[in-house]
């Protein structure tokens, strides 16, 4: 199913008779799907399936519907500011597209990546190429991820406080001591239904679980007023939940060739450029891109987690010049797959565009967090 077209159809947006009979026969399907998740979950609420409780706090960042909220600049942000405040974090990521199955494995034990990203995903292998000093694992059992972290010989002064768990919130097999919950402003509750008639991995009231909520791509949304109508209707739903914002701030490029010059962004300005990328949220990268200054005439989309071929990259830098862009720019998550290959000598520039979570209050988050997971440490005799 095309993209877009199902965007349209599950928004309401598409008029059509067809899609009003899509959406109609979608309907009990997603009822369905939202009690099967709600009865899944009452196992582990009632203790008919037990949690694991792993050796040391877990913090899980999460989100509620289908597709990328942000997650991985989240945990990355969330990875430095517990750094900055005297805790040693890990990371447990899922691993598509390469470490999602199989036992876990280290991608990096806080030194050099270990892992290419088609073994390990483009998400852990981005984590561990940009966290120094903070181990990442992939596997789909993150419960036996964990313990692997926790049972490592390390040397007093490394061992891992708190284990940052990517895209945890359906993963109710592992205890967690902190809940974050991202919700992207620009879509943030997925039409209001489960799968498959929206885009709710859970039903709605499954945000009463969460201990905090980040909002994030607020400066993508063109009406504050929007904004405060996302974050009166989380209050509502979880009254003791605080709620941060954020935005996904650019910084500078850098050059994907030998090179590997960086480059200021108004190097953008004006500059008729392609983008290349396989995100869940293309469209925000592209916004984004545009908001430097940028002159958008080629969007190159692959699936998320793609994993690029060369030949593949050398269709879209031909597809890009036919449409006169002067240089290509990619998001950092596609630059750590394209990187094997990308020091040939194109016929145009390929740059990364660096850019990292800027949260309003952000000191006010971690310091909330660390203060909980120095109280949970007790508990775990860390």
């Amino acid at each position: 199913m095309n993209t877009q077209w199902a965007v349209r159809v599950l928004s309401g947006e598409d008029k059509s008779f067809t899609a009003g009979a899509l959406r109609l026969a979608l309907g009990p399907a997603s009822q369905l799907y939202g009690l099967g998740v709600a009865g899944y979950w009452a196992l582990y609420r009632f203790g008919l399936l037990r949690r694991v409780k792993l050796p040391c706090p877990v913090v899980s960042v999460g989100n509620i519907t289908v597709g990328g909220t942000g997650k991985t600049a989240a945990v990355r942000f969330l990875a430095r500011g517990l750094q900055q405040r005297g805790l040693r974090p890990a990371v447990l990521s899922y691993g598509y597209h390469g470490g999602g199955l199989g036992e876990p494995r280290w991608v990096s034990q806080g030194r050099e990546r270990l892992l290419s990203p088609a073994e390990c995903g483009d998400e852990a292998a981005l984590l561990a190429d940009s966290l120094p000093g903070v181990p990442v694992v992939v596997g789909s059992r993150r419960a036996d991820s964990g313990r692997m972290v926790c049972s490592h010989p390390w040397p007093p002064d490394q061992a891992p406080q708190v284990l940052l768990l990517d895209d945890g919130f359906q993963y109710w097999r592992l205890h967690r001591d902190l809940d974050l919950v991202l919700i992207d402003a620009t879509n943030p509750f997925g039409y209001d239904q489960p799968l498959p008639r929206g885009l709710l991995r859970e039903p709605m009231g499954a945000l009463a679980r969460a201990d905090g909520f980040l909002l994030t791509r607020c400066d993508q949304v063109e009406a504050p007023e929007a904004v405060e109508g996302i974050t009166h209707r989380l209050a509502r739903a979880n009254p003791s939940a605080p709620t941060w914002r954020s935005s996904y701030a650019p910084r500078s490029l850098t050059s994907l060739s030998e090179s590997s010059e960086e480059l200021p962004l108004d190097h953008l300005r004006g500059l008729p450029v392609a983008t290349l990328s396989s995100l869940g949220n293309p469209a925000s990268f592209e916004a984004t891109v545009q908001a430097c200054g940028a002159t958008l005439v080629h969007a190159a989309r692959f699936p998320d987690h793609h994993l690029y071929t060369e030949d593949e990259v050398a269709l879209v830098v031909a597809q890009a010049i036919t449409h006169g862009a002067q240089a290509i720019v990619v998001s950092d998550k596609d630059a750590v797959k394209i990187r094997e290959f990308s020091r040939r000598r194109w016929p145009l520039p390929l740059h990364r565009l660096n850019a990292e979570l800027a949260v309003d209050g952000g000191d006010d988050l971690l310091d909330r967090a660390a203060a909980v997971l120095r109280q949970s440490s007790a508990d775990y005799r860390l």
